[in-house]
């Protein structure tokens, strides 16, 4: 009985979230090196339930290799729907196909969220018993807007996995943010050199005598 009610936890509990996300006026970034200092930090559960329910329209889950698993039924298309399905994965018996699939879903989430101009960090706020501090924070970083999801983790005995959630989640953001840095530094290089270049006097050439 205890197991019917816990899977129609999982189905249930994430459809009572807000199924819009939010958003909260942002730091705008510059040029400014002290940018990296700028945060506005929201503690509304309004607020972090919708970011939890939020699915990026540019994701688009893997369906063709999706396992057949009775758990893994539904939308698993946003951060609270896979970190609830990957932190109870030891009380589901999932199996390690089935754990990759979560996995790379994870890091397409996370792809996703970038896509759209939002970058999510998450950070753990507390464990199931005791949560302080959860909430979004928006920060400047290397001239890009950053959304922190101070989260809360869901399941007790589980933060060995639900470390390795945002494990995964943070090095797909941050591996994106590095790239768009070295993107948008190369580009500034070369506008810099071409406008030297056109700036630059012209030799005159002295003409030989015949």
């Amino acid at each position: 009985m205890k197991k019917i009610a816990f899977i129609l936890l999982l189905f249930v509990g994430p459809m009572s979230w807000a199924q819009q996300f939010i958003v909260t006026e942002k730091p705008k970034a510059g040029n400014n090196q002290n940018d990296k200092t700028q945060s506005t930090l929201v503690t509304d559960d309004k607020e972090y339930n919708a970011l939890l329910a939020y699915k990026p329209k540019s994701f688009v889950s893997d369906l063709k290799s999706k396992p057949e698993n009775q758990v893994l039924l539904g939308d698993l298309n946003t951060i609270g729907s896979l970190e609830l399905r990957y932190a109870y994965r030891e009380q589901l018996k999932l199996n390690e196909s089935e754990i990759n699939w979560l996995e790379n879903e994870i890091a397409k989430l996370a792809a996703a969220f970038f896509n759209e101009g939002t970058p999510i960090r998450i950070e753990r706020a507390g464990d199931y018993v005791t949560c302080t501090g959860k909430g979004l924070e928006t920060k400047i970083e290397d001239n890009q807007t950053l959304t922190v999801l101070h989260f809360c983790y869901v399941c007790a005995g589980a933060a060995i996995y639900e470390d390795r959630f945002l494990e995964i989640f943070n090095k797909k953001t941050e591996s994106l943010m590095a790239a768009k840095k070295l993107a948008l530094a190369n580009k500034t290089k070369k506008k810099t050199t071409n406008y030297r270049g056109k700036n630059t006097p012209k030799k005159v050439q002295k003409k030989r005598k015949i």
